[in-house]
């Protein structure tokens, strides 16, 4: 003889769908559609609280809709390497806006939780930029090294600053503050991405001269855009030469074709030191740049892929 199952007043009791009401599922009917365990949809619930919304009058499990798509959404998540942890908190994190930072509200975004620790990233984010994020903020830097490497491989420099890179340095970059250990976990990731960046650029054959040459402003900090640039175009088999902000435009390799320039912030953003590059083809890149202030003959990009089509245009240009 069963015991009668208990209830607590915050048990949610299911008494009958009323009409025009989701149908709920059982338990085992779930399993059968998703191919997961019952015991694993029981530790799902207990463990993450991703799990049924209801319990039927006898205190079974009751799955409603959007119990099954939650499921299904960290199912998918598991499958591509994020742990089912992580994977739950990102999907019921997706039930409401992430708390606001500093007066921000990031519409669109999940929380990532890693310990105690919090990363706010993209929804959307690809769940490579979770794992890195997961293992940065656990200042794993074998990890966070080979996470990066095995994306870069498989996708290129391009997509692996888009869709990994970026958005987990934006999210470090608003909450570093906040954070333990902040700016280690920044200065962590950004060194490790610069080696990477520069094992790939460095590809090449080092006996071309460059055709182009990367440079920024001397007080400019976040040079990493440029040593994507370069990566992405040794990617390509083109060689690029990144200038020490530290020396001035005369110091730079001879007879290149295209000089690309980097402002992030807009006090940088020199418009005058331009014309010390001579005659080569010129782009202004980042945000720094006022479009409307620039010279005529100054091109300007604000994004990688950008830059690098532009690239192509303008060597292109200066061969014919």
């Amino acid at each position: 003889m069963s015991a009668e199952p208990t209830h607590t007043a915050d048990t949610p009791v299911d008494t009958g769908p009323p009409p025009g009401a989701d149908v709920t599922l059982p338990i085992s009917a779930v399993a059968d559609r998703t191919g997961i365990s019952p015991s694993t949809l029981r530790v799902w619930q207990r463990r993450y609280g991703l799990g049924a919304t209801r319990t039927s009058p006898g205190g079974h499990r009751r799955y409603g809709a959007d119990d099954v798509r939650r499921i299904e959404a960290a199912q998918r998540l598991v499958g591509q390497g994020v742990s089912a942890a992580d994977a739950a908190r990102v999907v019921l994190a997706a039930q409401a806006p992430a708390p606001p930072t500093d007066g921000d509200v990031y519409p669109g975004t999940a929380t990532l939780w890693t310990a105690d620790d919090e990363l706010v990233l993209p929804l959307a984010a690809d769940p490579a930029a979770h794992r890195l994020g997961a293992a940065a903020m656990n200042l794993d830097g074998p990890l966070v090294r080979t996470l990066m490497q095995q994306y870069l491989d498989r996708h290129g420099v391009v997509a692996t600053w888009e869709a990994v890179l970026r958005p987990v340095l934006a999210a470090i970059g608003r909450h570093w503050a906040d954070l333990p250990l902040g700016i280690a976990v920044e200065h962590m990731v950004s060194h490790i991405a610069t080696t990477v960046l520069a094992e790939t650029a460095s590809r090449v054959d080092a006996r071309q001269a460059p055709a182009v040459l990367l440079s920024s402003h001397p007080g400019e900090e976040h040079v990493l855009p440029l040593l994507v640039l370069a990566a992405a175009l040794g990617e390509r088999g083109d060689v690029a030469a990144v200038l020490d902000p530290r020396l001035s435009p005369a110091e730079a390799p001879p007879g290149v074709d295209v000089v690309v320039v980097f402002v992030l912030l807009p006090q940088f953003a020199e418009t005058a030191a331009l014309d010390a590059f001579g005659p080569s083809a010129l782009i202004a890149a980042g945000p720094g740049w006022n479009r409307a202030e620039l010279p005529a003959r100054v091109h300007h990009v604000d994004d990688v892929q950008g830059a690098l089509d532009l690239i192509v245009d303008l060597t292109r240009t200066v061969g014919a």
